[in-house]
C-alpha cells in the first residue's frame, strides 16, 4: 500500500513599501507647488506654464480645476495616459493695486483630496515711460 505524502508550503510576500497597492493607479505629478507672478501692471496679464504628468499606471482623469479671479487656468488635456505629460497655463490679471494670494485646486481620480498649487501676484499701477523724456524741435516753421 502506498501512502501519499503531501508537503505544504506557505509563501509569504512582504511589501517593503506601504504604498505599493496605490502605485498601480494613476498618479499626479506637478512641476511646481507654488507660482509667483511678481508685480503685474493693472490691465496686463502674466502667464506661467507648468507641466502636469501621470506617473502612475492607469489613465489620469482631471475632473475639475478650481481657482478664483484674478487668476485663470487653461489645461491642454483632461485625460493623461500613463507616462504622458500635459500642461497647465495659469494666468494672473490683477484688477486692483494689491498683493493677491490664491490657490489652484486640481481634482483627479488619483486622490480623494485635491492637489493644491499656491498662487501669488501683485497688482501695480502701470507706468508709461519714454526715452528721452523731453524732445526739443527747436524753432519750427509751418509752411503755408
Amino acid at each position: 500500500m502506498r501512502r501519499a505524502v503531501l508537503f505544504g508550503f506557505v509563501l509569504v510576500a512582504a511589501c517593503s513599501d506601504a504604498g505599493t497597492l496605490s502605485d498601480q493607479g494613476p498618479e499626479l505629478a506637478l512641476e511646481a507647488t507654488s507660482l509667483s507672478f511678481g508685480a503685474v501692471p493693472l490691465g496686463a496679464t502674466k502667464r506661467i506654464r507648468i507641466s502636469i504628468e501621470n506617473s502612475g499606471r492607469q489613465t489620469l482623469e482631471i475632473r475639475e480645476l478650481i481657482l478664483a479671479a484674478p487668476f485663470a487656468v487653461e489645461i491642454s488635456a483632461t485625460s493623461l495616459a500613463p507616462g504622458a505629460t500635459g500642461r497647465l497655463d495659469v494666468a494672473f490679471a490683477p484688477e486692483q493695486v494689491d498683493e493677491v494670494i490664491g490657490s489652484l485646486q486640481v481634482l483627479t481620480n488619483a486622490s480623494a483630496e485635491p492637489t493644491r498649487v499656491t498662487l501669488r501676484g501683485s497688482g501695480v499701477q502701470a507706468e508709461l515711460r519714454g526715452l528721452p523724456s523731453e524732445v526739443d524741435f527747436g524753432a519750427v516753421r509751418l509752411q503755408e
